[in-house]
Order: C-alpha cells, then structure tokens, then sequence
C-alpha cells in the first residue's frame, strides 16, 4: 500500500505535539526532617539576625599617647608585677653568688696557720703623732698542703672557738712598736722576735715572699725592721730525708718603704 505524499507532513506535526504528561501524585518526594544532635540548626531568632560588623575609627596622635601611661600586665606572666620580678633576680644572684662561692671553696691550695696567743696593746695618739706598742706571749706556727679551701675554713672556725688557757706570767715572743709620725707619710714598724720554733715546708717558705709585697702604690708607706733572735726553724724537703735546721742566734730583716 502506497502512502500518498501529501500525508507525511501531517504525520509528523501529530508526533512532535504529543506531550507526556506524569500524574503529580507519583513525584516521590522526601517529607521526612533528618535530626543530627550533634550538630543542631540554629533557631529562627538566628536566621533572622542580620550580621554585622560594627567598625569604629578614633583619630589620635603621638601627642595625645605621650599624655598616657600604658602598663599593659598578661594575665599569664609571673614576672609582670614589679615585687615579683625584683624576687626573681635576687633569687638569680643568690644563685651565682652560691655558685661563685662554691667554686672558690672547691679549689685546693696550701696553708699557712699562724695562732697568736697573749696579745697586748697599747695605743697613743698626740699631735697627730701614732704610737703602739705591743706584745704576743706565744706564736705557732704550722702548714698544710693540698688543702680544700671550704675544709680550711671549717678548721680555722674550730681553731677561733676553741679556749685556751694562755698564762700570763711567761715573757713575750714577738714585741713591737709602730710609729707614724704626724709630718712623715712613712710610718716605722719594729718587731722584736726571740725563742720562735717552727717546722715549714719549703713549699710554704718559696711563697712568703709575696705577704711583704704590695701590688697598690700608695701615699702611706711602711718602712719595716724585724729582729729574730735565739730561734729555731726547720724547712722540710718532701724530697730528701731529713728537714733544713736553722739555728738563728740574731738574724735583722729589713724592707724599705718603696
């Protein structure tokens, strides 16, 4: 069967006007609200709430800060209070003094212990002119070596708080006179010795030289004599067996003022 031509077109028009139409009951829709406790919607007040950033502009000048005082303190800081802080470095010094102090009580040296017992003076002054005179009853001498500077200075305690009985009817060891003239910036010491005894190491006796040594130049100088008389005086060498003996009958050290 042969379809005519002019049918064709009428055909066609009839398909493209053909419009599915799906009944609206059958659209699946999702009525259900889903609930997360753990993340709650925020209520209407909120949604309602317009957000906005308040910006304030004030005007200043350098001026106007120098007038003001700032003490801006964080809550979190121990040393923003000034008592507290001033605490803390006095504790930080008592710490380097304390270790300062150990590290000098911790070194090892020799020593040389010099007791004095019986000891006299008499002071006049007139005119501006000085004049002492005075005496020791007993000197004694001794040394240690390779000593901890804190053990000597927890022996020299024990040696200045324990009592000795001095008698008073013995003759002096050591007598002297210093004189200071008031018209002479040099003043005069003498010294008398008689019946010393002492037993040093030669190691003690090397290093004396420096107690009669000043290191400062000053407008005060001493010109000293000493006098050392029917004494004995042994110098130990840890090397050979047996000490020095010196049997001083009258033996004058004198020093200058410079």
């Amino acid at each position: 069967m042969t379809t005519p031509r002019g049918s064709t077109p009428n055909l066609s028009k009839k398909i493209e006007n053909v419009v599915l139409q799906v009944p609206k009951n059958n659209v699946p829709r999702n009525t259900s609200v889903e609930a997360f406790p753990e993340f709650p919607r925020p209520t209407n007040e909120f949604d309602t709430m317009s957000m906005m950033d308040d910006t304030l502009s004030v005007a200043t000048s350098i001026e106007d800060e120098t007038n003001f005082d700032y003490d801006v303190v964080a809550a979190d800081d121990p040393f923003g209070m000034p008592d507290v802080a001033e605490e803390a470095v006095t504790i930080d010094e008592h710490i380097i003094s304390d270790r300062i102090f150990k590290s000098i009580m911790a070194k090892v040296g020799n020593l040389l212990v010099v007791n004095l017992d019986g000891i006299k003076i008499v002071g006049n002054v007139h005119n501006g002119e000085l004049l002492i005179d005075g005496g020791v009853q007993n000197v004694e001498l001794s040394h240690r070596l390779s000593i901890v500077r804190q053990e000597a200075n927890d022996m020299l305690k024990k040696i200045a708080l324990a009592q000795k009985y001095i008698r008073t009817d013995l003759p002096n060891i050591v007598n002297f006179q210093l004189r200071a003239p008031a018209d002479n910036p040099t003043s005069f010491l003498d010294a008398n010795i008689k019946g010393l005894k002492a037993s040093l190491d030669d190691e003690i006796i090397t290093h004396l030289s420096a107690f009669a040594l000043d290191d400062q130049v000053s407008d005060n100088k001493v010109r000293l004599n000493v006098q050392l008389s029917d004494s004995n005086i042994e110098i130990v060498d840890r090397k050979k067996k047996k000490p020095l003996k010196l049997k001083i009958t009258s033996l004058t050290l004198e020093q200058e003022e410079d």
